[in-house]
């Protein structure tokens, strides 16, 4: 098998997401891209609930760490996407 993909995942500097926990779960994860980023222009649910953009897709949940679960999951998701087999291989 031959995982091509790769996972970014995005976080405003000003969210709760952006915690204890997400340290965590990068020196967990060292091959996902965690960027931090100033702003992403979603104040309204900033300032309502934990979110993140993982490969540009919204995921919220009403606790940073349940949010975190949900980050991982659509992680698996966006990787299984390139887990298929190489046609070429043999």
């Amino acid at each position: 098998m031959n995982n091509m993909g790769f996972v970014i995942v995005e976080v405003c500097a000003n969210n709760g997401i952006n915690s204890d926990a997400l340290e965590e779960f990068e020196a967990e994860n060292p091959d996902i891209a965690v960027l931090r980023m100033e702003c992403l222009s979603l104040c309204g649910l900033c300032a309502r609930q934990p979110y993140a953009l993982v490969n540009g897709k919204r995921v919220t949940a009403r606790s940073v760490n349940e949010c975190l679960e949900r980050v991982k999951d659509k992680i698996a998701a966006e990787l299984d996407e390139y887990a298929e087999e190489d046609p070429y291989e043999e």
